[in-house]
């Protein structure tokens, strides 16, 4: 079993043990590196796509907390292409002390948006999100003296705090309404699991208090309306290679999140949380496109345009259960 978790999280694996070798050579060669530590990134970036192809082709069996399906490989290699772009347009940005600290940061933040795609159980959910997260805190203040750019790293930390929080206390509901933190597949292949709680108890209240809570935590991961207001001030504040990361790696651990909870649901989606996500996009996209035509600064036009392709794909995955469910 364990062998197997070695091969099905060998792509992540790689990719956190390159981050930790930039960090290490970063700290210990005091910033004469910056060649070296930024060859070790892209060393990491190629070595895990091959390890992401090799598991593509191999079967990995059930695994307790993950799947390594076609979203998985997907979303692996799509995340380390864009990181591969990444890394090549910020190779100019961190200082030399900094350069081991900043592609350290974008390799583990790109593992995390790798994990969401695996995982298969609630608490791993909710870690591989926060590792997400929390190097883009980082990125976002790093190499930059400008005032806006601290302000905006303590706004999106404090504000990311709060989400995470609201986010752990509606998987708790789940939790509890389906006995266990397995998602769609049941740890061990038998009992329940999070999807068959929602078959079950598609009316209950505390399915419904749930899935709003997670609906709401994760609208802060992709920037949707009313949790948009934090995007324009950190994209202002952020160098402009890093607004990428922040457009790219929460937004796309976001909407995996999202589409797993919409997903497993299927048809039984309570009818309060269909209109709720239909609220959302709508409301998204329209504050997005409007707030847009009043700006005059590059970096809040691109927040915005962002804030508007949320609302698109949330659109998407309103409607996906249904089409899957009518074919």
């Amino acid at each position: 079993m364990g062998n197997a978790y070695i091969e099905a999280l060998a792509p992540e694996l790689i990719l956190t043990g390159a981050a930790l070798v930039a960090l290490i050579f970063g700290v210990f060669s005091g910033g004469r590196s910056g060649g070296l530590i930024f060859a070790v990134a892209a060393a990491g970036i190629a070595a895990s796509a091959w390890a992401a192809l090799q598991a593509a082709g191999s079967d990995t069996g059930a695994l307790m907390g993950i799947q390594v399906g076609p979203m998985a490989t997907y979303t692996r290699l799509i995340a380390l292409a864009i990181g591969a772009l990444l890394l090549l347009i910020c190779w100019h940005l961190p200082g030399a002390a900094d350069r081991g600290e900043f592609f350290g940061m974008i390799l583990i933040s790109l593992a995390g948006a790798m994990l969401t795609a695996l995982a298969d159980d609630l608490v791993l959910l909710l870690v591989a999100l926060e590792l997400v997260s929390m190097p883009i805190y980082i990125l976002v203040v790093t190499g930059r003296s400008d005032p806006r750019a601290r302000e905006a790293g303590v706004k999106y930390f404090f504000l990311g705090a709060m989400a995470s929080a609201i986010l752990a206390y509606g998987f708790s509901f789940l939790y509890g309404l389906a006995g266990t933190t397995a998602i769609s597949a049941p740890h061990g292949g038998e009992g329940a699991s999070v999807a068959q709680a929602m078959v079950v108890h598609s009316g209950n209240l505390f399915l419904v208090i749930g899935l709003v809570l997670s609906l709401f935590g994760l609208a802060f991961k992709v920037a949707a309306v009313p949790l948009h207001f934090y995007a324009a001030d950190v994209y202002e504040g952020a160098a402009a290679p890093v607004t990428g990361m922040l457009g790219f790696a929460p937004k796309l651990a976001g909407f995996l999140a999202l589409a797993k909870l919409l997903g497993i649901a299927g048809g039984n989606l309570p009818e309060v949380i269909f209109w709720l996500v239909w609220t959302l996009a709508a409301a998204t996209m329209i504050v997005g496109n409007v707030l847009a035509l009043l700006q005059s600064n590059v970096k809040r036009i691109r927040a915005y345009s962002s804030i508007a392709h949320s609302g698109y794909m949330l659109v998407a995955l309103l409607v996906g259960p249904a089409i899957a469910l009518d074919s």
